[in-house]
């Protein structure tokens, strides 16, 4: 199994696990004894985090952007070199990782097809001297 298919096989697991998680503690008789307003209060942190997993299990799904052997650029470059990547997203849920397959050539930036698809702005690496 490819990293990209243990990737996507991952999916919305662990969004569904951490979910379980927070349900069965609601449904804990600890939790029955706390105040609305301090349930509330616990949702507004977990709640979020819940969103980040499913917003990661979404990437997990989107695959990694592999659109085949090469890509040819606007300017008729064959870029041929195929690598997967790893690009941390911050997000209003909290940060996120999208593995995604850049394809590059010597003297060429780098095109990473889900960057485009996801429409996720341009980063720019610099090398140190």
């Amino acid at each position: 199994m490819t990293v990209a298919q243990q990737i996507r096989s991952i999916g919305f697991s662990e969004a569904e696990e951490f979910f379980t998680q927070l349900k069965d503690e609601l449904e804990d008789e600890a939790s029955m004894l706390k105040s609305l307003h301090m349930v509330e209060n616990g949702l507004r942190n977990t709640g979020r985090e819940l969103s980040r997993h499913l917003l990661q299990g979404y990437l997990n799904n989107c695959g990694d952007g592999d659109v085949g052997s090469e890509v040819i650029t606007s300017t008729q470059i064959r870029l041929t070199h195929k690598r997967l990547r790893s690009r941390k997203i911050q997000t209003f849920f909290g940060t996120v990782v999208l593995h995604r397959v850049g394809y590059s050539k010597r003297e060429h930036p780098s095109i990473y097809p889900m960057d485009a698809f996801l429409q996720l702005p341009f980063l720019i690496h610099c090398k140190n001297s």
